[in-house]
């Protein structure tokens, strides 16, 4: 017999007449890490009883055959029992073993339905009398569409396990799986769903611990309620006790696709191979990994493959039909929905798994008919239910999610996404409106109402800007939802509290966090280049009808922010190619959703910008709008590209790469010359100023070597100030003109850094002149997005010297990194009034109020603009509302 790392061949002893099976196991039991570690530690409990001198050779065989040791067995000869055993533990479906006539018929009818054979599993059993049996009855009578059959084989079940008490761990894992299954045909209330809960946690704390079947069984019900963590330690624990579980890696694999961690989710489908190379649960992993990267013609590729092993397979045409939904070919998606149907009549899975993945791929519209159909055909099951709610919300349609995320909760009140999706949407339904032409502002009452009535006096202008640079308008009015906390705006996005980032686009919804600090808070960050990050999406994905790339997306983004690209971007860009550390064209999409390090997510969205400031200045603006027409035509990604630049994608990177040679050659970021690269950072700051000068005089245009020597003398100019002497204030001024000519120079060298105007902001701010102040203060608020400082003292500078346009445009800026600043709303209003904006000035007057609640003077302010503007009414209002803060406050020169 030919050796291979796993082998099994079968071998007919005539003198005994019995078929047993030969199985050779070589490769190693816990498979290994790349760190040479084991990927999931043994359990302390199995080695203890694997080691118990009280076991018999028939116990030692029993537990290493059930526990995945087969290199505890002594003899390799598997009986057809043994061999169907572990083939079933692994999902080895094909082997001969499980046709065997000499193996036990609920091993050979189990096989048949995970094969998608659900006729000769009824067949096999006829008439079911176990609980084990009337289990895999009725699995089969539902992939035969038999539904009233199935439920009242499963209400048998249930009867069964009121009537008596279960002691095999087996018929607890079978009794708890059934009442699942008949609570989602029938919308039983919750307390099936926690007696089955109950039942698996007894099967493995109380029965027998070492019964991993029991830990999967309870893994899979916590995924069906979207508690991942929990599902994720039951598997570990059930891959603990056999490492050869097939279904634990399965469900690991999912979970690690649906979480974008795509080496995770294909490690676990090669476990699954390992096992068994026809595994039809890899190729579901692969297939669904391939569908959540959106490479629909991957993943078609991998389930047609797994279909000619396994044809009637029913979850593997469902998925199949997503693969068609999701790249808009319309007749084979039917094609293979009446397919389903032939098999499976009635049959929702193939409308449920087309919904999922057009959701994902933001085709919303799409997405709710076929969640829809397949409510209807599953009316009783809480899945397609919730999906249908999550996609509205995401779509916007918050009566219509709201309507579904009820109904969901009715049926799966554990549901932890649907419970927290439902709770946001009937907060949502509460939230405070303000509508302009083209944005439909939600808030929470309360101080978020500065925010939003700042967001509607200016969302117009954004949508001016981004719509003209795309020459597209979408057809719907953009709602902006302002969520109180990061919780909150996670369970916006995901339907789950944890999230990173500060907002998000999913089409005609913008959803955000407030610019602030406090308690589950992201602090302050600039909403109006936000705002206009997040519709530059919508805008986008309106005009490719959702299908742009997500490189493009984000690039097209990013190009449209108001802040420039800042010096510790360019340095990123710089290093990673100088280093070659760029993505390359087929990966940059994860480096957003699944970073590998600290640096891939601010890389990938820098690098995608950079490629498209390339195209538009290699080959013309409207060429960048061309390749987004085309990809709302449906045209692939490469494709595309291929045909507004004539290049293939790796032809593209060659030129890329080599025009942003000149790129940053421009920033002055080359690589140092060689005999400069031993001087470090470091080592250069133990040198002395007079060391540096030294240093400076052999390598003149060395960065670093200025940087550290201008640092020295602008912290030895700060000591002078400090005790000013005849003496001092002339060392001073010699060093001050030094400082100026180092500076000029570093400008020069590498002109994207803001460091040289921070320095001189820091001394013109520190003394009585002004030493270029205002530009300094100009060039550090440029790139500026998270402090309105910056902005806030030039808004003063420009007012000292009456230029109060200039000083009001700057006020804004501040407030769009920070529109809770009462300082700065304070001298927002001065200036409206100086620059004759009065509605502006009481629209800022009026955010006092919101700000400083308790604060009765902001009231008097008012009513002081609204007698000054003529507005009695207002005025005495205003006054009326000063008194009810403070009772003792003097109304009279307002009244007057």
């Amino acid at each position: 017999m030919h050796k291979r790392n796993k082998t099994i061949a079968f071998v007919l002893f005539l003198p005994l007449l019995v078929a047993v099976w030969v199985q050779s196991i070589s490769q190693p039991i816990y498979a290994e890490s790349p760190e040479n570690k084991p990927a999931v530690a043994p359990s302390q409990l199995l080695l203890q009883v694997l080691e118990d001198p009280i076991n018999t050779s028939k116990d030692m065989r029993r537990l290493a055959l059930f526990h995945g040791r087969y290199d505890l067995l002594t003899d390799k000869q598997l009986s057809a029992t043994e061999a169907a055993q572990v083939a079933l533990i692994k999902f080895d479906l094909q082997h001969p073993a499980l046709s065997d006539p000499n193996t036990p018929v609920t091993l050979r009818a189990k096989a048949a339905l995970f094969r998608g054979e659900p006729d000769q599993t009824i067949k096999l059993i006829n008439d079911p009398k176990s609980i084990i049996e009337k289990h895999l009855f009725a699995q089969a009578q539902l992939d035969l569409g038999q539904t009233t059959n199935a439920i009242r084989t499963l209400q048998s079940i249930r009867k069964i396990a009121g009537e008596r008490k279960l002691l095999s761990p087996a018929n607890m894992i079978a009794a708890a799986e059934s009442l699942v299954l008949l609570a989602r045909l029938e919308g039983r209330p919750a307390q099936d769903w926690q007696l089955a809960l109950d039942m698996l946690t007894k099967s493995h704390q109380e029965v027998d611990p070492l019964y991993w079947p029991a830990y999967i069984a309870e893994a899979k019900l916590l995924y069906m309620k979207d508690n991942r963590p929990e599902a994720i330690d039951a598997l570990m624990t059930a891959l603990s006790f056999n490492i050869e579980a097939s279904e634990a890696w399965y469900y690991l694999g999912l979970m690690s696709g649906e979480s974008f961690d795509f080496d995770r989710a294909f490690d676990a489908a090669s476990r699954l191979r390992a096992n068994a190379p026809t595994n039809p649960l890899a190729a579901i992993v692969e297939t669904r990994a391939y569908m959540t990267q959106r490479d629909h013609k991957r993943a078609r590729s991998v389930v047609k493959e797994a279909l000619e092993v396994f044809p009637t397979n029913r979850q593997l045409i469902a998925i199949k039909a997503a693969t068609h939904a999701c790249s808009f070919e319309a007749a084979d998606y039917q094609l293979t929905i009446r397919k389903l149907d032939r098999l499976m009549p009635n049959s929702h899975m193939g409308y449920l798994e087309a919904g999922r993945y057009l959701s994902l791929d933001r085709q919303y519209g799409l997405s709710e008919s076929a969640l829809k159909k397949a409510v209807t055909r599953l009316p009783n099951d809480s899945e397609p239910v919730i999906e249908l709610g999550l996609l509205q919300i995401q779509d916007g349609k918050l009566e219509d999610a709201h309507r579904a995320l009820t109904r969901a909760v009715q049926l799966d009140p554990f549901n932890r996404r649907a419970v927290n999706s439902l709770q946001l949407v009937q907060d949502l339904l509460t939230y405070e409106t303000i509508e302009t032409d083209h944005f439909i502002i939600r808030y929470k009452a309360g101080i978020d109402h500065v925010l939003a009535n700042d967001m509607a006096q200016q969302v117009e202008k954004i949508y001016d800007a981004v719509t003209g640079f795309y020459r597209h308008k979408p057809t719907r009015k953009t709602q902006i939802d302002i969520l109180p906390d990061e919780e909150y705006f996670g369970v916006r996005i995901t339907g789950m509290p944890e999230i990173w980032t500060v907002a998000a686009a999913t089409g005609d919804v913008i959803a955000l966090t407030p610019p602030r600090s406090g308690a589950k808070q992201r602090g302050a960050y600039d909403w109006y280049n936000v705002i206009q990050h997040e519709f530059t999406h919508t805008v986008t994905l309106s005009l490719t009808n959702n299908r742009i790339p997500h490189w493009l997306t984000e690039a097209c983004a990013v190009e449209l922010e108001i802040a420039e690209r800042d010096f510790e971007t360019c340095k990123l860009l710089a290093w990673a190619l100088n280093e070659e550390k760029l993505f390359e064209y087929e990966n940059i999409n994860w480096g957003f959703v699944r970073p590998k390090t600290d640096y891939d997510r601010s890389l990938a969205y820098a690098q995608a910008n950079w490629m498209l400031q390339y195209i538009i200045e290699k080959y013309s603006h409207q060429k960048m709008l061309d390749l987004l027409a085309l990809y709302g035509k449906g045209i692939s990604d490469r494709d595309g590209l291929k045909r507004v630049t004539g290049l293939s994608t790796t032809e593209f990177m060659t030129n890329f790469k080599t025009w942003a040679q000149d790129e940053i050659e421009e920033w002055g970021l080359m690589p140092l010359p060689s005999d400069q690269k031993a001087m470090n950072a470091e080592a250069l700051k133990e040198m002395s100023a007079d060391g540096l000068r030294d240093q400076l005089k052999k390598t003149p245009d060395n960065p670093l070597v200025i940087h550290t020597l201008s640092t020295q003398i602008h912290k030895k100019i700060k000591e002078l100030r400090g005790y000013p002497t005849l003496k001092s204030i002339e060392q001073q001024h010699e060093l001050e003109e030094e400082l100026a000519a180092l500076l000029d120079h570093y400008e020069k060298l590498r002109p994207i850094d803001s460091w040289p105007a921070r320095l001189q902001a820091e001394l013109a701010l520190s003394s009585s002149t002004s030493m270029q102040l205002i530009e300094s203060l100009k060039q550090l608020d440029s790139t500026e997005q998270t402090r309105g400082d910056w902005a806030f003292k030039l808004s003063k500078l420009f007012r000292k010297k009456s230029n109060y346009p200039e000083a009001y445009t700057y006020i804004f800026r501040a407030l769009h990194r920070e529109p809770f600043n009462p300082a700065y709303r304070q001298l927002a209003a001065a200036l409206a009034i100086q620059n004759k904006k009065l509605d502006e000035a009481e629209h800022h007057l009026n955010m006092m109020t919101y700000l400083e609640p308790r604060q009765s003077v902001h009231h008097l302010r008012m009513a002081a603009f609204f007698k000054k503007t003529g507005k009695m009414r207002k005025a005495l209002e205003s006054v009326k509302q000063a008194q009810k803060l403070n009772p003792n406050v003097d109304i009279t020169p307002y009244l007057e």
